[in-house]
């Protein structure tokens, strides 16, 4: 008995917290190719394939560098000014 109460608190739980919390991850999220167009000490910049030009600190990367940027649209769907890079990887 007291095993099947556990087992639909957890249930419960993750029908109200985590499931909501992955959906307003993923819908806060994208992806965008760009290139890398400069590199100053730690601070890179890119160039997606929109011409925007975005900017962030990271290491490891040479001008000319194919990267995959995971963007943060502040909950601003309809404006990409206000976008954060928060993840930059290398694309070989």
């Amino acid at each position: 008995m007291l095993r099947r109460k556990i087992l639909g608190l957890a249930l419960v739980a993750t029908m109200f917290f985590v499931i909501p919390s992955i959906a307003g991850t993923l819908e806060t999220q994208y992806k965008l190719d760009a290139t890398v167009i400069e590199v100053v000490d730690d601070e890179i910049t890119v160039v997606d394939s929109n011409d925007s030009v975005w900017s962030f600190i990271g290491d490891e990367f040479n001008k000319g560098d194919k990267v995959k940027l995971t963007m943060f649209n502040n909950y601003t769907d309809n404006i990409i000014y206000d976008d954060e890079v928060i993840d930059a990887k290398v694309v070989k």
